[in-house]
């Protein structure tokens, strides 16, 4: 019964072009929007969007001060014949600390501008993105979500509430020509 409750808790809203997450007190704290920089991309060109984290609720709360792919941002993203575009090169590693975070006010947001296929391919040392390289339409899933458990927050920041997600936009569609 207990496990069913916090699956019941962690259950994502609806929001106006977001889906957004409920704190402790129910109501609902942050959105995730996500925009391509624009709707068609040409193949071997960079794909790029804009990732705004959000917060809608009316107390502050403590988010990663820098949004990242792999670390705080998620992506799935599926083809027209709904086959997933594979990972390219390397998942960085990164070590984090209390400055790693941001306490966001009632709506203030963290955004980040970031490539979302496969950047420097060449060298799989320093490549890094999803394979986009067949012409066609692309449905990008968001989910911001932070990586620890929660007892690492509690202690890093007793104070204030962390939502640790997940919190996922509403899908996108971007086309490669």
């Amino acid at each position: 019964m207990k496990l069913l409750r916090n699956l019941l808790i962690c259950l994502p809203l609806v929001a106006i072009s977001s889906v957004s997450m409920a704190g402790k007190s129910g109501e609902t704290k942050l959105s995730l929007e996500v925009t391509p920089v624009k709707p068609v991309f040409q193949t071997g060109e960079t794909v790029t969007a804009d990732f705004v984290l959000r917060n809608v609720g009316d107390t502050s709360v403590m988010v990663a001060r820098t949004l990242r792919l792999t670390a705080s941002i998620k992506l799935e993203i599926k083809d027209d014949q709904e086959q997933s575009a594979k990972w390219c090169g390397r998942i960085a590693e990164w070590t984090d600390s209390a400055r790693s975070y941001v306490s966001l006010a009632p709506g203030q947001s963290v955004h980040a501008r970031l490539s979302l296929s496969c950047v420097d391919k060449e060298n799989k040392l320093r490549s890094w993105g999803y394979t986009l390289d067949k012409p066609g339409k692309y449905i990008v899933r968001a989910t911001y979500r932070l990586p620890r458990p929660s007892e690492y927050y509690k202690k890093l920041f007793p104070d204030v509430e962390v939502v640790q997600g997940p919190i996922s936009a509403r899908p996108i569609s971007i086309e490669l020509r």
